[in-house]
């Protein structure tokens, strides 16, 4: 408990590496809707009343101020974060100013290697786990699946 107290923020991995590289605390939108069960679209919102952090999931889990330890911005994949920071550019002798995307997932950056881009394509990914992710031109949910 008194090392959450202290902590000032919880992101995920990809968002420190984002960080250090760019200087720029940000999310990834697709990170927010497979591991935070929230829309993703909603979390890219800047307008959106909870700015895509699922606050009622967590207050019901214990967790309420979870959100306001998380990064406050969240950008979808394939979104510019910034340019490659002069520390970082030295680090990997790449040039200043270099563009950084936004990733996401695994599997779901996966998912374009693959080439399944188009509606209607669906991709198996396995290892540690087992995914079908279907690409859709619509929202599309049921139980069990979001």
């Amino acid at each position: 408990p008194d090392t959450w107290s202290k902590a000032e923020t919880v992101c995920e991995a990809q968002d420190y590496l984002n960080l250090k590289l760019t200087g720029k605390l940000c999310s990834s939108s697709c990170n927010a809707a497979a591991r935070w069960h929230w829309n993703g679209e909603d979390a890219t919102n800047p307008f959106s009343l909870f700015s895509g952090r699922p606050t009622p999931l967590l207050e019901r889990v214990g967790l309420g101020d979870l959100a306001d330890k998380w990064p406050k911005q969240c950008l979808p994949m394939g979104k510019i974060v910034g340019g490659l920071s002069e520390e970082a550019a030295k680090h990997l002798s790449l040039k200043e100013g270099t563009p950084v995307a936004q990733g996401g997932p695994d599997a779901f950056v996966g998912m374009l290697g693959l080439g399944c881009v188009r509606p209607g394509q669906l991709a198996l990914i396995t290892g540690s786990s087992h995914l079908h992710l279907a690409v859709s031109s619509n929202d599309a949910t049921s139980q069990g699946i979001w």
